[in-house]
């Protein structure tokens, strides 16, 4: 169990985000509701840059968008392992579970979902490559759109 952490605002949540000096970084403030951090990760030396969006609401957990490439399309227009949709090329990805509690406003970005990010890549370019998806982790079954 984490020790006491205390709960940043979201003003502190977008200054640590401004300070990590990412690739191709941008970082706006959305009428006091939400930051969005925009910024460029390769998982490792030998990978592309995957240009990817981080919304912060103020009062729910964030999201993590990979916006560029699509890659679903990337992957031969199959569905990759671990993500909660996709939509318009973007692919919200899947890293953690909240029942868990693995997250928390006290929780350093760079040491969450931007580490996850690059190792969530890391496993998606494995994939890619194997068929396997070696990333673990628990995720719940895809709902039925209605139709």
């Amino acid at each position: 169990m984490r020790s006491f952490e205390p709960q940043r605002s979201l003003e502190q949540q977008a200054l640590e985000l401004e300070r990590l000096n990412l690739p191709g970084a941008k970082l706006a403030r959305v009428q006091g509701k939400e930051i969005r951090y925009c910024f460029e990760i390769s998982p490792s030396e030998y990978s592309p840059l995957y240009r990817c969006l981080l919304v912060v609401p103020r009062t729910t957990s964030p999201q993590m968008y990979v916006i560029k490439p699509d890659l679903v399309v990337k992957a031969g227009s199959k569905r990759p392992p671990h993500i909660y949709g996709h939509s318009d090329g973007k692919t919200q990805l899947c890293l953690w579970w909240p029942k868990k509690r693995e997250w928390t406003r006290g929780v350093k970005f760079i040491e969450s979902y931007i580490a996850w990010t690059a190792e969530w890549l890391w496993h998606y370019e494995y994939w890619l490559s194997s068929g396997k998806w070696e990333g673990g982790g628990a995720h719940p079954p895809e709902r039925k759109e209605k139709g």
